[in-house]
């Protein structure tokens, strides 16, 4: 066995000896980060180090995290190679975009991601902890390609992985406040150590964070407010050498005004003034008839179990979420008495509830050639949803809409009751054919089955919204049950060079869950009921490279990927003048490019690091039935280029502490904004500035930090619409969303 081998089977000693220095953990993930040495990962459902890791990924430690002054995942995506995360309008969360297929859906409720995210190894679903503030992390993993075996459901694209940092053996904490331009407010912190030593720990972590939007509303009022709270806590139970319990619960609330688009009136067309806003007053500027908001409350429970025993590990993850939300959208963002689309009640919100079980276990070496992780996992998810869409006077009056009693408005209600249950067995196998050359087999065999049933209503209301018709939820109609059984595999050769460079080849499969189209009990007539699932196969080289003794690292991965029935969101205008969204197969795609990451300290006070992507995604084939033929399009949200060049220098470092300054240069090539690639939604190329100014003094007890973010102030689409292109409603205009403008703070971190 090679010695890269044998320090990778010994790697639970040297973590646990890491564990016990001296030196601080922040300090520790830095250098880790920029200087080639031991990052652990679990990407393969076991301990490992990156260089050591035959996956594409991506590993950002809590000092990167703090020092880069992130708050949810949108804040690093332009940081990894072939990823961006647009951060959407009307509540339509971060769009994770992994080497060029986008993970989120409109369908919400009912549509799965292509980039699955977990926390703590349990599946979080959509939106699940996405674009909530971050807080108390050990670390983020990053994957790229599909993780169909290990991972399993919805990581067509990738998978994203949160773990938080775990109860320590001596007492310890921290606080750290923040404050910036938008009335930024924020504070977390955290304590940790042992109730009983050596058998009882605890940590407990928490998070306040606000913020005011950045987008004026002329109706009154910003955009884009940020209010959320969390906390969690953690109990480890040791009662014996070999066994540990570890028990985590969270609960997070968010009460939020979501962003709205910005209407522009296109070159050379004369537009309504309210959808001139753009022109008038600039991108930061929107005017919504009613204002867009989300308030929800989250809460979770998570089990984990590891035990060894005559050399195998067994793991049991068990983990419960419920989630509690309501809010309102304005569909369209203008001025217009137009569309709400409202979901849930303060009294009666909308409800998703999760169970999940893993059973897992790990062989040592056997017959001195094998080693296997296998394990079954079971997936439960129910859904109560109730919602409806407001017709205003301005439809009324445009589409000559005959409502009886003369009503100027209706709401179109609907009641989902929606459930998923997936089983399956999975695994993955090292083959160790030689001391250097790995064989990597690994295997998910899937069953899922989905029900949806719905119910509808109406109210017609007069100009000042009081019901003149009601009419009430009828009895649940059942669609059809949707099942599917899958099996995804993976195949691989690993090749130890030497001791510093491993290269591998590897096939694998993923695929992304069918569902329901939420819109269609609005419009049964117009709409599909179902989409099936998607699926991709990915072949991909790699190259992990230890350098200078382990003052270098680089890493570099080369892919393509073949997907089939790809899930598009696709829009329809119905008679009635509303605009619905909904999912369907309408696409082949395909996806290659070389992705690139080096770390290097060419000095001790200097770390620099540097990430490159290149891309070509296209959409091969499209069903033009579904909405038009993108035949040859690029993927939405897919530069060709993206790329990361950052620096950290310690200006001083002596008996008075440390003083270091940072900096981070990110730029994409163009990319569109939508499937159909039209003009008006193309971003053009565009660069990004960070930096962050800090003092630590001698004792690592106190960090102070100046930060700022977009310095440049550089304005990037993350959201278009081309439907509004050919709706008539919105003649010669159409909308746009854009990023966070410039930010900057200061932040305090008190550690003991």
């Amino acid at each position: 066995m090679s010695a890269r081998k044998f320090m990778l089977r010994s790697l639970p000693l040297a973590i646990a000896a890491a564990a016990t220095s001296g030196a601080p953990a922040g300090a520790q993930d830095e250098a880790a980060a920029s200087a080639g040495e031991v990052i652990v990962v679990t990407a393969t459902k076991r301990e490992t180090t990156l260089q050591d890791a035959p996956v594409s990924v991506s590993v950002f430690g809590e000092a990167y995290l703090e020092q880069n002054n992130i708050q949810e995942f949108s804040g690093f995506a332009d940081s990894v190679p072939n990823v961006s995360a647009p951060d959407g309008l009307n509540g339509a969360g971060s769009a994770i975009t992994i080497r060029g297929v986008t993970s989120q859906s409109r369908q919400l409720a009912t549509a799965e991601p292509a980039a699955g995210a977990y926390l703590d190894g349990v599946y979080v679903g959509p939106r699940g902890f996405l674009d909530y503030t971050v807080f108390d992390l050990e670390r983020i993993e990053v994957l790229r390609g599909p993780q169909g075996t290990l991972w399993g459901r919805n990581t067509a694209a990738g998978a994203v992985i949160y773990t938080s940092r775990a109860p320590t053996e001596h007492f310890e904490g921290y606080a750290r406040a923040e404050v910036g331009n938008y009335n930024l407010r924020a504070l977390r912190g955290a304590v940790s150590g042992p109730i009983v030593e050596d058998a009882l720990l605890f940590r407990l972590a928490g998070v306040h964070y606000e913020r005011d939007g950045y987008t004026d509303n002329l109706a009154g009022g910003t955009l884009g407010t940020e209010d959320q709270q969390a906390v969690r806590g953690q109990l480890e139970w040791r009662p014996g050498p070999d066994v540990s319990v570890r028990l985590i619960g969270q609960y997070l609330s968010s009460d939020s005004i979501d962003k709205a688009p910005t209407w522009y009136a296109l070159p050379g067309q004369t537009a309504a003034p309210e959808l001139s806003i753009g022109n008038v007053y600039g991108s930061r500027t929107a005017q919504t008839n009613v204002t867009p908001r989300e308030n929800a409350e989250l809460y979770s429970a998570t089990a984990l179990v590891d035990w060894s025993v005559g050399g195998f590990e067994f793991a049991s993850v068990t983990g419960w979420q419920s989630t509690d939300s309501y809010g309102v959208t304005d569909d369209e963002g203008s001025a217009f008495d137009l569309a709400e689309f409202h979901f849930g009640s303060e009294g009666d919100p909308d409800n998703i509830e999760r169970f999940s079980q893993e059973l897992r276990v790990t062989t040592p070496l056997l017959m001195d050639r094998v080693d296997v992780t296998a394990g079954l996992y079971y997936f439960r998810e129910d859904q109560d949803a109730e919602s409806y869409i407001r017709v205003g006077e301005y439809v009324v009056d445009t589409f000559g809409l005959a409502l009886p009693f003369g009503a100027r408005a209706l709401r179109e209600r609907d009641r989902v009751a929606a459930s998923t249950e997936s089983v399956a067995f999975f695994g993955e196998a090292n083959v160790y054919l030689s001391d250097a050359l790995t064989l990597i087999a690994g295997w998910r065999v899937t069953d899922e089955t989905k029900e949806f049933a719905f119910s509808t209503g109406a109210q017609f209301l007069d100009g000042d919204d009081a019901i003149l018709l009601d009419i009430p939820f009828g009895p649940f109609t059942d669609l059809d049950t949707f099942e599917d059984t899958v099996f995804t595999g993976k195949l691989g050769l690993e090749y130890d060079v030497n001791d510093d460079v491993m290269v591998y080849a590897t096939v694998s499969e993923g695929y992304k869950s069918g569902g329901f189209n939420r819109s269609f009990p609005q419009a049964p007539d117009a709409l599909d009921a179902f989409f099936d699932p998607e699926s991709v196969t990915n072949y991909e080289v790699g190259l992990r490279a230890t350098l200078a003794g382990g003052r270098g690292s680089l890493n570099v991965t080369g892919f393509y990927l073949d997907y089939t029935d790809l899930q598009v969101d696709t829009q329809i205008i119905t008679s009635g003048g509303q605009l619905l969204n909904q999912t369907a197969n309408a696409a082949e795609a395909e996806s290659y490019g070389v992705e690139l990451e080096a770390a290097w300290r060419p000095a001790d006070r200097l770390e620099l690091n540097a990430a490159l992507g290149l891309l070509h995604a296209e959409f091969t084939d499209f069903d033009p039935s579904a909405t038009a033929d993108y035949s040859g399009n690029a993927l939405p949200f897919a530069p060709d280029f993206n790329a990361s060049l950052r620096g950290r220098y310690e200006l001083y470092s002596g008996p008075a502490g440390r003083i270091a300054v940072q900096g981070e240069w990110v730029h994409q090539t163009s990319y569109f904004a939508g499937p159909e690639n039209a003009p008006e939604g193309e971003q053009d190329a565009a660069s990004l500035l960070h930096a962050r100014l800090a003092y630590t003094d001698p004792d690592e007890r106190f960090e102070l930090g100046l930060w700022g973010r977009n310095l440049t102030d550089e304005e990037l689409i993350v959201d278009f619409n081309a439907q509004t292109l050919v709706n008539p409603l919105f003649a010669g205009a159409t909308l746009y969303g854009f990023n966070a403008p410039r930010t900057w703070g200061v932040d305090l971190k008190v550690s003991f």
